[in-house]
């Protein structure tokens, strides 16, 4: 395909994971929106074949963020909606302070506990020297790393940011053996250049072949294949 297609499609992995990624922690009006994101960027990477059935199963855990207004305009029989508003407990009334509390103790420490393992996976980079912005334009790592030397950013932000984020590692080495909050799996950091194992044989031991893989990429002249749906070829992904 064209590189401006590429192009396309990577700034649309960033705004909608990194744009998605915050909008999940917005009231149910706007965080449908989230959902829409995160299923176009994952119907978009099935259809070229990658993430084989791990996109099923993250498209099934992104249903939590749909409101229950969602399933019952799509369930079209009124007796289900009956039996599920009968058979749940009514709200009880609870004074609107209170219901900051759980937001308080609970989502805001981990939210920041959260952000321990992720900031680890930049390894103290600034992500707009990237070759990706950079390419482009130098204005926004000007513009952050100007923010970043004013002595009212330091002091104002960067102090108490520095100061949180010491708790929150404490908090992190807490709770980790329970593995309650940890890296991305196997995307916890991603490396700017990709080594590729080549395997190859021999009958004489004098003229050697590559051993060529159906679904991992080893011959640059060849098109990628297309992966079956919710298919894992174990070998090429244990290998990639």
């Amino acid at each position: 395909m064209p590189a401006s297609i590429h192009t396309v499609e990577t700034y649309f992995t960033y705004v909608s994971e990194g744009l998605g990624a915050l909008l999940c922690y917005t009231p149910q009006i706007i965080r449908w929106f989230s959902f829409v994101l995160f299923l176009f960027i994952l119907l978009g990477i099935n259809f070229t074949g990658n993430y084989a059935h791990l996109a099923p199963l993250t498209i099934t855990e992104m249903i939590l963020l749909l409101n229950d207004n969602v399933w019952r305009s799509l369930i079209p029989f009124q007796f289900i909606i009956s039996f599920l508003e009968y058979t749940s407990i009514p709200p009880y009334a609870i004074a609107w302070p209170f219901k900051l509390l759980p937001w308080i103790f609970i989502v805001l420490p981990y939210f920041f506990i959260s952000l321990v393992p992720l900031l680890t996976t930049f390894h103290d980079e600034n992500p707009f020297s990237w070759p990706i912005f950079t390419r482009y334009s130098s204005y926004p790592l000007n513009f952050t790393q100007f923010i970043y030397k004013h002595r009212y950013f330091q002091r104002y932000f960067l102090i108490p940011w520095n100061y949180i984020m010491e708790w929150s590692e404490n908090g992190h080495d807490l709770i980790s053996p329970l593995r309650l909050c940890g890296r991305y799996v196997k995307f916890a950091h991603m490396t700017k250049r990709r080594w590729e194992i080549i395997i190859e044989g021999s009958d004489d031991q004098s003229n050697w072949y590559e051993y060529d893989f159906k679904y991992k990429p080893s011959n640059i002249n060849k098109p990628l294949p297309i992966v079956p749906f919710c298919h894992m070829p174990n070998l090429d992904w244990r290998l990639w």
